[in-house]
């Protein structure tokens, strides 16, 4: 397939799911930052950029196959490009977040009370701030980011996170993500939000094969397995930081803490939407026994 005939068609996925394990679906399915989702009468309908069909099932399959939900009802094909992005604008306005905080789509003007409005461009379920693992690491970022600290984004895909953490008086900001995909909607938000591309410094690969986290503060809305991975190395590195982990279902809490417990650090905030749960771990405080 050329890189014309990509960039007209979309990739579009069925999957037949019982009602009672959609919207477990679509919240994992979100990490996909697909350009569309919907729920149907039968499941799930969902649209990625065209690409190698076989790469993206079987992604999906490693998504939802450990949350217990099987999906022999898969269906995809490719279909032409539409704006399928713009039925976002019929039910998304600004959202008042929190005291501070406001998800404000591009097109809407924004004059309430909260201070922050963070400009989103809809298109991906993920990276517009909808998602409840989004709201929580947002909630949670409120009250633990002081100004002038340093901070790491792991994992931050359309940007929402590092750009409110900029707004709230981030010293400075370093973003990482696996996808390079991710660069074009990065870089557009922050110009979406007012700020010159080199405010927040952009890395594609992989943080949690850093070898030291000289940070205050760092975010990491990503899955449950590389969350474990980056509190090992954050472990092996004896950083000060804390560290805001969401992308972790309810269910998952005992393993989660167990794994902190385990790494000689404590649990000092914890929220839940839905089925997501979000938790701030720190170091111990010197001289505790």
């Amino acid at each position: 397939m050329n890189s014309t005939a990509i960039r007209d068609q979309w990739l579009r996925i069925d999957l037949a799911l019982p009602a009672a394990q959609v919207e477990l679906a679509v919240g994992l399915l979100s990490w996909l930052e697909p350009a569309g989702l919907w729920e149907t009468d039968q499941g799930i309908s969902l649209f990625i950029d065209a690409r190698p069909a076989a790469p993206v099932i079987a992604r999906i399959r490693s998504l939802l196959t450990p949350a217990g939900l099987d999906c022999p009802g898969l269906n995809w094909t490719v279909v032409p490009r539409e704006d399928w992005h713009l039925r976002w604008q019929d039910d998304f306005h600004p959202i008042p977040l929190t005291r501070r905080i406001a998800i404000v789509p591009e097109w809407e003007h924004y004059d309430g009370p909260q201070e922050i409005g963070l400009k989103v461009r809809p298109g991906m379920a993920f990276g517009t701030g909808t998602h409840a693992t989004t709201q929580l690491a947002l909630r949670l970022l409120e009250h633990h980011l002081s100004p002038g600290d340093n901070v790491l984004d792991a994992g931050c895909g359309s940007g929402i996170l590092a750009i409110a953490a900029v707004k709230m008086g981030a010293a400075a900001v370093d973003a990482w993500d696996i996808d390079p995909e991710t660069e074009s909607g990065f870089l557009a938000h922050l110009a979406l939000n007012g700020l010159p591309k080199d405010r927040i410094r952009l890395t594609i690969g992989d943080a949690t094969t850093l070898t030291g986290y000289p940070y205050d503060l760092i975010l990491s809305n990503i899955e449950r397995r590389p969350n474990l991975r980056l509190l090992e190395a954050i472990t092996r590195s004896n950083s000060p930081a804390r560290v805001i982990f969401t992308g972790i279902l309810q269910e998952e809490e005992a393993e989660f803490c167990d794994a902190v417990a385990r790494a000689g650090r404590r649990i000092c905030d914890r929220l839940t939407q839905d089925e997501w749960l979000a938790l701030v771990v720190a170091p111990f405080q010197r001289g505790h026994e």
